[in-house]
């Protein structure tokens, strides 16, 4: 998260500004400024996002059905824009329910090779072994180009997911002291747009926070409890 939003909610004017913000930068015709949004000092790329528990208990609230995550480009104390994601609730008419979430303070994670690899566990959204290998081509990519964000319909918005995507990980993270939700950037190749070589998608799990290798392949879960970021905005016929 920029320097400059340090509350954990953000408001509806902002929410707008965020996401137009977002539009604006993919579309920038200068090849700098994508990958600098994904860059803030001290780190080499920005791999995943923390949310916190407390903001994940919100988000799976009664009658929240579907969770939306949306990207967003929040200027810095520099005036750089810098990448984000929203998180928020609706229920079954489309109606919001839960503020507008915003991550803690992002941080890269290491690059590392280590293999993909089966686990065993629940049925996941996604393997371990699927999920590893989407996280390492991020990782991997040698430039972030307008390419990696695009859809037959315009540029990648988001993600909307089941509210189970959050509430089943949430279930199963007991006890929840100093965990977190790692939501993850990777890359994959959709099968449904063979013209788009790789895009965006996310990964997400609960973990432990403040680990020397969190966010990393090295300190990914051994089991299988991974989950994708579900249909991505704008879908294939219309926009969400």
């Amino acid at each position: 998260m920029p320097e400059n939003q340090a509350a954990d909610s953000i408001s509806q004017e902002d929410y707008d500004t965020y996401t137009a913000n977002w539009l604006t930068l993919v579309n920038d015709p200068d090849p700098t400024a994508l990958p600098k949004a994904f860059q803030i000092p001290e780190v080499s790329r920005i791999n995943f996002l923390n949310f916190t528990l407390d903001q994940v208990t919100a988000l799976v609230a009664p009658d929240v059905v579907t969770i939306k995550a949306r990207f967003l480009a929040i200027a810095d104390g520099a005036n750089v824009l810098r990448f984000s994601t929203a998180l928020f609730g609706l229920d079954a008419d489309n109606k919001r329910l839960t503020d507008y979430y915003v991550p803690l303070p992002p941080q890269a994670g290491g690059p590392t090779t280590e293999p993909a690899s089966s686990g065993t566990g629940p049925n996941p959204h996604i393997s371990r072994k699927d999920a590893l290998e989407w996280l390492t081509a991020w990782v991997d990519a040698n430039a972030l180009t307008a390419s990696l964000f695009s859809t037959p319909n315009g540029p990648l918005r988001g993600y909307n997911f089941g509210v189970g995507t959050l509430k089943d990980p949430l279930a199963a993270a007991q006890p929840t002291d100093g965990k977190g939700l790692f939501l993850n950037l990777g890359l994959h190749h959709d099968p449904t747009s063979p013209q788009i070589p790789q895009t965006l998608d996310l990964v997400l799990y609960i973990n432990m926070l403040g680990s020397r290798t969190q966010g990393t392949l090295a300190g990914a879960p051994d089991d299988e409890s991974y989950y994708n970021g579900g249909h991505g905005c704008p879908p294939q016929l219309m926009m969400s």
